[in-house]
């Protein structure tokens, strides 16, 4: 366990963070169609957790905390977390479009939206299909269909913006933020998770370029819910 693992394991920290941010700034997005974003975060919180229990087995496998842990839990997530990060990826994408769906007022991407959403169902379903396959490998065709459909509704969001009075203070709504944040992410990380084979990135880099992504992501997140200091959106 040397520096990158650990390294890895900051995306933990800087998810919490992010968490106990959302919770002390609700206010400013209580009453916007951004207030799901606050149980999103800390499902995504629950989920770091969960993921960090293969780590935990491997550094303590006596230990009697794990024992009750591995009598609870079966062994793909107790010993990997390549499931626990497909059901992540599988709902993250779901939530993405309908946070979209709520940002962008209605009329102007709703028909659009339905045809992602189906969209992407489908290719959830093709993973589902071959269930045996996110046991071990969580880059499955949801995901591809994840980033396209996401793209899409982010490029839908930035037309909308471009037409309203929102245009004049979008530097702080906090859904300009959580799209930047998003936006960057995938643009960044899903290249180099497509190609890292072809190009034969190491996993140094990969572990680098993954974190870095993240903390970005995190940090337009938690600067979208600072500077927002009232319900516009």
């Amino acid at each position: 366990m040397g520096f990158y693992f650990y390294f890895h394991k900051t995306i933990f920290v800087i998810v919490l963070l992010t968490a106990i941010i959302a919770a002390l700034e609700y206010k400013t997005i209580k009453n916007t169609p951004s207030n799901v974003f606050l149980p999103f975060i800390w499902f995504v919180f629950v989920i770091e957790v969960v993921r960090m229990i293969p780590t935990l087995n491997e550094a303590f496998p006596d230990s009697h905390f794990i024992e009750i842990i591995k009598r609870i839990l079966p062994p793909s997530i107790t010993e990997s977390g390549v499931v626990v990060g497909s059901v992540y990826s599988i709902i993250s994408f779901y939530f993405y479009l309908y946070y979209f769906k709520r940002v962008i007022p209605k009329g102007t991407y709703t028909k659009r939206w339905y045809v992602l959403f189906a969209l992407y169902t489908v290719f959830v379903l093709i993973s589902l299909f071959n269930y045996n396959d996110l046991l071990i490998n969580w880059l499955q065709p949801h995901m591809y269909a994840g980033v396209f459909c996401t793209l899409v509704a982010i490029f839908a969001y930035m037309q909308n913006l471009l037409r309203t009075d929102l245009i004049l203070n979008f530097k702080t709504a906090f859904s300009f933020w959580f799209t930047m944040g998003v936006l960057f992410f995938n643009l960044i990380t899903i290249p180099i998770f497509i190609f890292a084979e072809q190009f034969n990135f190491s996993q140094p880099f990969y572990i680098i370029v993954l974190v870095l992504s993240c903390y970005v992501m995190y940090g337009c997140f938690m600067v979208g819910l600072i500077i927002q200091s009232e319900p516009h959106e």
